[in-house]
């Protein structure tokens, strides 16, 4: 397997190295061409050796290309496409990452802000570049970290978690750091592998780290409760079915192939928070199970969606408050799942934090509850092409 991967690498970075440079000879490179290229691409190596390895590749191979020192204008290293809210089958908007492009440069400023999550190291964290999507607020009055707050080495960081207490952390080195931020390659999003002092356990401990005193995480005991209540499912159920998919609108055609198949349960969240009662709930249904003779990967739909009622008044029905919902192959299939439920920012917001999977890399969503029965996506994150 790892000679495989190799001869896939070399072929790949030749494959591209190719095309960018005749396409900067023609004088007409085109960036969306560049990044459906490496879309393309990514595709092929999760077909070939699956999405894990497929997204490792891919990661080093948008590095390897970064390497090769293209003009400034083929690689653009300041992205600086308008942000918007994403479509539900595509990955969240990447945002801007301003870096200096000479290597021997010292990097002074970096625009945006972002939040640390754990790595699989205990003294190495990744920072993740985030995306607003509600005009109404902003990432500062949200609580995400300042990316200029990473140069100052005396900048404190603090992790939030089912487990209260943990110390602030701060950036051990700057050397990673610059080297991170000028991997970044054209519209590709990596997050940036930060070194951390003191060590934190990256399993388990915490979930996020923010601007010290920007949120509050509740305890998954308080709102991760699994129901055996039949009845409950059975709602949960019918939340979902009711929400219908427009099979005319461009992309959704083939969700009609689904919509004999019955949908499965996958998570069922509920609990009681701000005086209402909350469902997050979760289901998936495949075209594997109309029929055991599909040939190549089965068309899959998964939805993720929270209903909310007054919590005094047990008469009221359930009504669906926000949701979001992907028909696509298998393989190709995008998914947010639950993840955290935080009080973000200066107003403690309750705030869904998904934990999302996409065609080419990973990310996420913060859905925050704005008012009585309104939650809204008011941020997102992604790493990868």
């Amino acid at each position: 397997m790892r000679s495989g991967e190799s001869q896939t690498r070399v072929l790949a970075v030749l494959f591209i190295s190719a095309a960018v440079g005749f396409a900067y000879w023609q004088g007409d490179f085109r960036r969306d061409g560049a990044r459906q290229l490496g879309r393309d691409i990514g595709r092929e190596l999760n077909r070939d050796f699956g999405r894990d390895v497929g997204t490792d590749l891919s990661r080093d191979l948008g590095r390897d290309v970064a390497r090769l020192k293209l003009p400034p204008n083929v690689i653009r290293l300041a992205p600086t496409s308008s942000v918007g809210p994403h479509a539900s089958t595509t990955a969240p908007a990447t945002a801007a990452v301003a870096v200096a492009p000479a290597a021997s440069s010292r990097i002074d400023t970096i625009p945006g802000y972002g939040f640390l999550l754990p790595r699989n190291s205990d003294s190495v964290a990744g920072f993740n570049f985030v995306t607003l999507t509600d005009s109404s607020t902003s990432l500062a009055a949200l609580g995400f970290i300042s990316a200029t707050r990473l140069l100052d080495t005396a900048s404190r960081f603090e992790p939030f978690g089912d487990e209260r207490g943990l110390p602030r952390v701060r950036v051990a080195s700057r050397s990673h750091l610059d080297a991170g931020l000028r991997a970044q390659f054209g519209e590709c999003a990596f997050d940036v592998s930060i070194p951390i002092r003191p060590a934190l356990p990256a399993h388990g401990s915490w979930i996020m780290a923010l601007a010290p005193g920007a949120a509050e995480v509740l305890p998954s005991s308080l709102w991760r409760i699994e129901t055996d209540s039949i009845d409950r499912s059975s709602e949960a159920l019918r939340l979902a079915r009711s929400l219908t998919t427009d099979t005319s609108r461009p992309g959704n055609e083939r969700a009609a192939a689904l919509a004999a198949v019955p949908l499965r349960l996958v998570t069922l969240h509920h609990f009681v928070a701000d005086g209402a009662e909350i469902m997050v709930i979760e289901t998936q249904r495949s075209s594997r199970q109309a029929t055991d003779t599909a040939n190549g990967p089965a068309l899959e739909e998964h939805r993720l969606l929270i209903a909310e009622r007054a919590v005094l008044d047990k008469s009221a029905a359930y009504r669906v408050v926000w949701h979001q919902t992907s028909i696509d192959d298998s393989d190709q299939l995008v998914t947010e799942r639950p993840h955290a439920m935080i009080r973000l920012g200066e107003g403690r917001t309750l705030t869904l934090f998904t934990d999302g999977h996409y065609r080419d890399g990973a990310g996420g969503l913060f859905v925050a509850r704005i008012g009585r029965a309104k939650w809204k996506t008011v941020a997102s994150w992604y790493s990868g092409c």
